[in-house]
């Protein structure tokens, strides 16, 4: 049988420095959840100094694509503007990380986590463009 997770899965899911709580306060925090019917939740914190996520962390119940893909999340996207956040693709996570097909769902769990996060963090709406 295949191994279901890739290298930088297991990486992330056993090192995953950004869980937790925030370490500092900041001017603003603004913290989104998203759960399913499946029993996973995704709670994501950001520390907003001057429209820069200056820290990002997640708490999760989930399987360890969904821990692997808020990990990546936050590694990506921490000290980067709030503006950045329209830039998430969730299909750039399932190929990086090479989630299975049948976990894509998850991927899709955290963006609506992302999607909550940038609304509260006063970002605009914005369609993407294959949508």
């Amino acid at each position: 049988m295949a191994d279901p997770y890739s290298k930088r899965v297991r990486a992330y899911f056993v090192n995953p420095v950004h869980a937790g709580n925030l370490r500092k306060s900041y001017s603003r925090v603004v913290s989104a959840t998203a759960d399913d019917r499946q029993g996973n939740t995704i709670e994501l914190a950001a520390g907003i100094d001057d429209d820069t996520l200056q820290e990002l962390r997640f708490r999760a119940i989930a399987c360890p694509h969904l821990i692997a893909a808020a990990e990546h999340f936050c590694e990506r996207f921490e000290g980067r503007t709030t503006t950045s956040l329209l830039e998430f693709d969730p299909w750039d996570t399932v190929r990086e990380l090479q989630v299975p097909l049948g976990k894509t769902g998850r991927i899709l769990l955290l963006e609506d986590a992302i999607q909550l996060l940038r609304r509260k963090s006063g970002e605009p709406e914005q369609q993407r463009a294959d949508e």
